[in-house]
């Protein structure tokens, strides 16, 4: 097998301000034809050769991926290296791919907890900044765009000098660099310099409610911006995390859902992200839990200010981070996808290498600065989606301040 990973540093966070969800749209058009082929002569190379092919988009960057075996790698990387530097953008298969996108914003409005992260974004990073929108976009953005918008994004940030390619597989390295050369060699142009997005300027309200009336569940977000990729504590803040909510003995789950029942699970992390990524905690838990889940989130995290982790959390935190590395490397996809989130997040390629060691090193106090230096209480925002007369009775011993209410696509409501 031989796994492919185009990584270009064109996310969401490059959406014009009057755009989001434009570099989403733009990744999903990529594989619906180019010059030399259509959508369904793509889908039919791929097929007679067995391969797999997508594209994807977040915050930061564009994916094409796929893979194929190692027999049919040269063909495969022709169509992936076809699809990334020779698009056509059709104008009928851009009517379909909006009308998916569309379809896929409905469907996230039935979802209390995609909504609370749709509607937590803009909350936490404010409307204009480049995090302030989730990747998908917005429906009236989606509706508006047209084909020249979406190739003058392309041609901005799309080039060899935003891009990589990685490739794992059955393959030496003289392998790799002439089917690297064969597929790409001929890509030339010059690239936007992608975003580094800057501080957040979050709503003034500490807490929003989205109204699903006669909720029998409340979807809980606690969230604040919080530190960069490339930011030296990141280790010691995965860490912590990792104590506050990312393991089943966390401290969040054992208190929601071993202790007071109220929840199936309850977590605590924070994705990677060229600027400033969000700490996010949550839980779905019964409606007549909301204002204590909220108690005893914030209680928790005033409990990772106050004191250092035990040296039994820290031991169990270390074991579970070091652990879980090799399955970032257990398939040739997922070795490709863990080398490309280094070029995104601009780490050194042997990142890894030492790693463990590292962790290893970690101590306490050291775990401690760090969260007293970027966990910042006053910086939070709760997003609470469930029935407001139910919820808004619990909040007001919290004495949390001003509740504002908004609707699922996070506008403002009376």
């Amino acid at each position: 097998i031989v796994a492919a990973r185009l990584v270009v540093r064109a996310g969401s966070a490059g959406d014009p301000a009057a755009r989001p969800g434009l570099a989403g749209f733009t990744a999903a058009m990529l594989d619906e034809g180019t010059a030399a082929r259509d959508a369904l002569g793509i889908a039919r190379e791929l097929e007679e050769i067995g391969a797999t092919l997508t594209t994807g988009v977040n915050e930061d960057g564009t994916n094409i991926t796929g893979r194929a075996l190692k027999q049919s790698a040269e063909a495969f990387l022709a169509v992936l290296a076809d699809v990334a530097t020779a698009p056509s953008f059709p104008a009928t298969e851009i009517e379909r791919v909006r009308s998916q996108r569309l379809t896929q914003l409905l469907q996230q409005r039935e979802n209390p907890f995609q909504t609370a992260i749709r509607v937590g974004t803009p909350v936490v990073y404010g409307e204009g900044h480049p995090y302030g929108h989730i990747a998908l976009g917005r429906e009236e953005s989606l509706k508006a765009v047209t084909r020249d918008e979406l190739v003058l994004f392309y041609r901005q940030y799309f080039a060899p000098a935003n891009s990589a390619l990685v490739l794992a597989g059955d393959l030496t390295r003289d392998e790799a660099q002439r089917l690297a050369q064969r597929a790409f060699g001929a890509w030339r142009g010059t690239a936007k310099e992608a975003p580094r997005p800057g501080p957040a300027s979050s709503i003034p309200e500490r807490v929003v409610v989205v109204d699903k009336p006669g909720a029998t569940q409340t979807a809980m977000l606690v969230a604040q911006p919080f530190i960069t990729r490339a930011d030296p504590a990141y280790e010691e803040l995965n860490t912590m995390l990792l104590v506050f909510g990312g393991l089943f003995s966390s401290r969040l789950n054992m208190n929601l859902r071993e202790d007071k029942g109220w929840t199936y699970g309850a977590f605590g992390f924070m994705p990677d992200r060229r600027g400033p990524a969000p700490m996010m905690a949550g839980s779905m838990v019964q409606a007549d839990a909301s204002g204590g889940a909220v108690r005893e989130t914030l209680a928790e995290i005033e409990g990772m200010l106050a004191a250092p982790i035990t040296p039994e959390e820290l031991a169990a935190a270390k074991e579970s981070y070091i652990r879980g590395l090799p399955a970032l490397f257990e398939t040739c996809a997922g070795t490709a996808g863990t080398i490309g989130g280094l070029f995104l997040y601009e780490q050194p390629p042997d990142y890894y290498l030492n790693l463990p060691a590292r962790i290893q090193a970690l101590t306490a106090e050291g775990v401690h600065a760090a969260t007293r230096k970027w966990l910042d209480a006053g910086q939070l925002r709760v997003v609470l989606v469930g029935d407001r007369q139910a919820i808004l009775p619990q909040l007001e011993p919290l004495n949390l301040g001003a509740v504002a209410t908004m609707d699922a696509d996070g506008k403002r409501v009376n």
